[in-house]
């Protein structure tokens, strides 16, 4: 028994899916006795914390992947009923959980793609539940934590795939949060329902973000441009479509 316990913690991919699992069971104990208390919590943050940062290598790179991460469980947890629809969405954010740790350790061999992959639905959680949530209290505060949440992932996804040009990337960064601050503010404002919305921002967000990266490595055709231009107009079109506008 010991020896397929030491093969187990020796193993990488075991230790990864290990520590997911105890992501994910720690996330359902809180689920499970609601309000969760002091000690779930604490429990949670701690081990997060702890196989986040064992081994230390790359940890300040993927931190604010982390920490959003953290903060959609939480929310997560708040909204979700304990039942088969609940468990299976902390096992994605377990999932989530498996691929931030593989990324940053570099346990994977196509770091790139899983990161682009986790990035997104990061991106797309925190947009989420900022139209899931209630808005009526709070708004500005929110509204403020939204953005600095874009300008902190879209800075730490910008120096993943662009890992030059750091003052041209600061700024870049800056543009970029600026303008999707200001598209959350509009699309707050249609009444085309919280899923509809996240998905707009997901969108807008994604081609805005290929547009720069294309830019930083000479890529930036006119083909890119039009591709991208056309896939925003389609995939609004079906959204506003898709969308029953009720006020």
């Amino acid at each position: 028994m010991l020896k397929k316990l030491n093969s187990v913690f020796k193993n990488p991919d075991l230790r990864l899916i290990l520590k997911a699992l105890i992501f994910a069971g720690l996330l359902i104990w809180q689920l499970s006795v609601k309000p969760a208390g002091f000690f779930p919590i604490l429990l949670f943050i701690s081990a997060s914390f702890y196989f986040y940062w064992r081994p230390v290598f790359l940890g300040r790179q993927f931190l604010v992947s982390f920490l959003v991460l953290l903060i959609v469980s939480f929310l997560a947890i708040k909204f979700l009923n304990f039942g088969i629809a609940g468990i299976a969405s902390i096992l994605l954010l377990a999932v989530l959980f498996y691929l931030l740790l593989g990324i940053k350790n570099l346990i994977f061999v196509n770091r790139s793609s899983l990161y682009y992959l986790l990035s997104n639905i990061l991106f797309f959680l925190m947009f989420f539940f900022f139209f899931l949530i209630d808005k009526s209290q709070f708004f500005l505060i929110k509204y403020l934590s939204v953005g600095l949440g874009t300008f902190f992932l879209s800075k730490e996804f910008l120096f993943f795939f662009i890992p030059d040009f750091s003052k041209r990337r600061a700024l870049i960064t800056a543009g970029f949060s600026f303008l999707i601050f200001e598209l959350i503010w509009v699309i707050s404002l249609l009444p085309i329902g919280f899923l509809n919305s996240s998905a707009l921002t997901l969108f807008a967000a994604l081609i805005l973000m290929d547009f720069i990266v294309n830019h930083f490595n000479g890529a930036l055709t006119r083909r890119v441009i039009l591709r991208n231009a056309t896939s925003w107009i389609i995939l609004s079109i079906i959204i506003f479509a898709a969308s029953n506008w009720g006020l």
